[in-house]
């Protein structure tokens, strides 16, 4: 069997005493790699490649070496071209999860931008890490692999420019250099959001407000005061963006605090729908439909970590909803009475299982509703018109469904996806323009992700 530090092709190593002899003669230190680098920096190149036979180390790549950029790592068996091509890979990878592409559509464009610059490169995704794996075309060489770590987010305003580039990229492979799609790559990186996080924080008022009409059967003074305790979120969601360390649990606590404000207007106002309307922008209805889809096709990995991630989300917010009546229910004498998770003798809901206002008026809810999600989404104005018009035409054929054909529930959300679905790909086979913008928002609008924290909520109320 062959140790570290024998040559089977040196005879003078087939005696142990000789082969130690040896490696003090060469200063072998396995535990200081930088000496073999200096001494083999002085020596023939036939002299440094009997050196790293008889070390054993022919294979071994350091992590921690002193190499400047990844280029230098992939010298001995990439030429530059390769090397710039893998780069600009691994970037618009990254750019499409930060701005937004649906991780079931990763690994086909990834596969599709690395046939197209003959590179061959596997994704492999796992929500906000993944690895970009290129495989050796030399036997024996292994595969350069690439992990990162990049949090998914929503911005329209770039998505757009980026799928312009990839479109550039895949029908037209031989125009332009790497170097040029690389510059374009870090010019769309550069370009300013169509709006900011105040904006952003602005919108979930409207979105509130909107939504504690459209879902939840609020009257008019309902989604008024809806829209003043959205304002709890939006603050926790600005002071999360500039402290990491509440990223995680801020949606939590917005839902502790929303229950709280709640509890104490819940002699004028209807609770239920202010605790599930107020909170409508952390509900996870995008993500629960971006995991199924996910799961559907065949990203089994990604969907269940997303699913899971929504469960555990849902949960949470439960429980920040429940904990708040919780304590000020519960009678402090230690008898231990009063633990409700309702308020106890709160204001009667004007509709429990309909709309509360004229239905004339959703003709102007719906279109600020999306309105407040595509800021939300950062999307500039020019797409706006196209986001609002396939949003409004999914609601009504949902509506529709339901009013008119009084069709049970699964039947109007096949409606309404369908017509989403189909108004948005006859756009972009009619203009072969970017339409997903106007899918996401139709999504949005359709699955606002109440009815997993309406069950949840069912359940601990029951308990």
């Amino acid at each position: 069997m062959r140790t570290r530090g024998q040559c089977p092709e040196c005879p003078e190593h087939n005696d142990s005493s000789s082969n130690k002899q040896h490696r003090i003669a060469l200063g072998t230190d396995l535990e200081n790699q930088n000496r073999h680098t200096e001494a083999s920096s002085t020596m023939s190149p036939a002299s440094s490649a009997y050196l790293e036979r008889c070390m054993g180390l022919e294979h071994v790549q350091d992590s921690f070496s002193n190499a400047s950029s990844t280029r230098d790592l992939l010298k001995p068996t990439l030429n530059d071209r390769q090397m710039r091509s893998q780069e600009l890979i691994l970037r618009l990878v990254k750019a499409a999860v930060a701005f937004g592409v649906p991780s079931h559509r990763l690994k086909a464009i990834t596969h599709s931008i690395s046939h197209s610059m003959q590179c061959t490169a596997n994704l492999y995704f796992l929500d906000n890490h993944a690895y970009l794996e290129f495989p050796a075309k030399t036997a024996g060489v292994p595969p350069a692999l690439f992990p990162f770590s990049e949090r998914p987010s929503m911005d329209f305003t770039k998505l757009s420019l980026l799928m312009g580039l990839l479109k550039k990229i895949l029908r037209h492979p031989a125009q332009g250099s790497v170097d040029a799609l690389l510059a374009d790559l870090a010019q769309i990186e550069a370009t300013p959001s169509a709006f900011s996080s105040m904006s952003i924080g602005i919108s979930y008022v409207f979105s509130a407000t909107t939504g504690a009409i459209m879902f939840f059967h609020g009257t008019w003074k309902d989604a008024a005061m809806s829209g003043v305790l959205a304002i709890i979120p939006a603050t926790l969601m600005l002071l999360a963006n500039e402290f990491n360390q509440l990223w995680w649990i801020y949606e939590c606590i917005s839902c502790f605090l929303v229950s709280l404000a709640a509890m104490a207007l819940s002699k004028y106002f209807c609770y239920s729908t202010l605790i599930l309307s107020a909170p409508i922008t952390l509900l996870p209805g995008y993500t629960v439909s971006l995991s199924v889809i996910e799961i559907m096709t065949k990203n089994i990995l990604a969907g269940s970590i997303r699913l899971c991630y929504s469960i555990v989300h849902l949960a949470c917010m439960t429980l920040g909803l429940t904990l708040a009546p919780m304590l000020l229910n519960a009678s402090w004498d230690g008898s231990g009475d009063g633990f409700q998770r309702k308020p106890v003798g709160g204001h009667t809901c004007a509709a429990e299982k309909t709309i509360a206002v004229n239905h004339f008026w959703l003709f102007l809810c719906v279109p600020l509703y999306i309105g407040a999600y595509n800021v939300y989404l950062k999307a500039p104005l020019r797409q706006w018109p196209l986001m609002t018009m396939v949003g409004c035409l999914g609601y009504s054929a949902g509506y529709a469904s339901k009013h008119v054909w009084h069709a049970p529930p699964e039947v109007n959300a096949f409606a309404a996806s369908f017509t989403i679905g189909l108004s948005a790909n006859l756009y972009t086979l009619a203009t072969d323009r970017f339409s997903f913008n106007s899918i996401v928002a139709g999504i949005f609008i359709q699955v606002p992700g109440s009815w997993g924290l309406r069950g949840l909520l069912a359940m601990s109320y029951a308990v």
